[in-house]
């Protein structure tokens, strides 16, 4: 990994659609940290649940990150087309979308302000497929759907 790139894998889970939901997360830091977090969340859709992972995730890096550029990789294209190509045209159309008022509307406003000022690269990967830290969120974020609870699990090499 490069010295000035933070790496974010992020994945939602939910158990009936709104249902129990929660979601994983998987930082990797230059410094060779790694920090993995789950959530559970009593009641969701899997879309609230994805954005709630981005949410989540970016609230976690520190408040400094000048001069880091950030990469978030997510197998929810409603999660990466939403941020780097829908959003613009829903807010332009005041939040109106072919099927009436955008649905999830105030986490995309947030996502929205926290992604203010930072220099994120937004990336969709395979679900469910060999890649590492896409899986290791998908088994976050069930295993918080089942148990009810989440984890803060820090890494250090």
């Amino acid at each position: 990994m490069a010295k000035n790139i933070i790496e974010i894998y992020i994945d939602g889970a939910c158990s009936g659609n709104p249902g129990k939901s929660g979601y994983g997360i998987v930082l990797l830091f230059p410094t060779g940290d790694k920090i993995e977090v789950s959530e559970f969340i009593p009641s969701a859709t899997n879309n609230q649940a994805e954005l709630a992972a981005a949410i989540a995730a970016l609230r976690l890096l520190p408040d400094e990150l000048d001069g880091f550029k950030i990469k978030v990789f997510s197998d929810s294209n409603y999660i990466v087309k939403g941020i780097t190509e829908w959003l613009k045209d829903w807010k332009e159309n005041d939040w109106i979308t072919k099927r009436g008022p955008l649905k999830n509307k105030p986490m995309w406003e947030e996502l929205e302000n926290i992604c203010e000022g930072k220099d994120i690269e937004w990336s969709w990967v395979k679900g469910h497929s060999d890649n590492e830290y896409n899986s290791r969120c998908d088994e976050l974020a069930t295993a918080a759907v089942k148990d009810g609870k989440g984890v803060y699990n820090k890494i250090s090499p």
